[in-house]
C-alpha cells in the first residue's frame, strides 16, 4: 500500500534488467535489488534490514537452486510481473496470493 509511483518504476527497471540477466549470480544480485525496493516501501528501515539479511542468506542456494533448475527462476520471473502488476492495480488481496505463490517457489515446503 505505500509504495510510490517512483519505487514501482524502480522495480519495473530492475525486473527489466532481470529479464535481460544471462548468468545465475547476475540474476540473484538484480533479485536483491528488487526485493530491496519492495520492502523499503514500508518504510521500516529496521524490517528492511531483517529482510535484506535473510535474502542475503540464501544468496548461495538461490544460485544452486537456478542452475539445477533454470525453469524455478522462469517461475519466479513471471511471479515477479504478477507482483508489479498487483501494486499498479494496488490489489492487496491478488498481492498476498502472489507473495505466497513466490516465497513457495522459492523455498520449497
Amino acid at each position: 500500500e505505500r509504495i510510490d509511483s517512483k519505487m514501482l518504476a524502480e522495480e519495473e527497471r530492475i525486473y527489466g534488467l532481470m529479464e535481460a540477466a544471462t548468468d545465475a549470480v547476475t540474476w540473484v544480485d538484480l533479485n536483491r535489488q528488487f526485493h530491496r525496493v519492495h520492502y523499503q516501501a514500508a518504510d521500516s528501515p529496521r524490517l528492511t534490514r531483517i529482510l535484506m539479511s535473510l535474502l542475503e542468506a540464501n544468496t548461495t542456494y538461490l544460485v544452486k537452486a537456478i542452475r539445477e533448475d533454470p525453469m524455478s527462476l522462469r517461475r519466479a520471473q513471471a511471479e515477479h510481473a504478477a507482483i508489479i502488476d498487483g501494486l499498479r492495480r494496488r490489489d492487496v488481496d491478488a498481492l498476498q496470493d502472489i507473495v505466497v505463490r513466490h516465497l513457495e517457489t522459492i523455498i520449497p515446503a
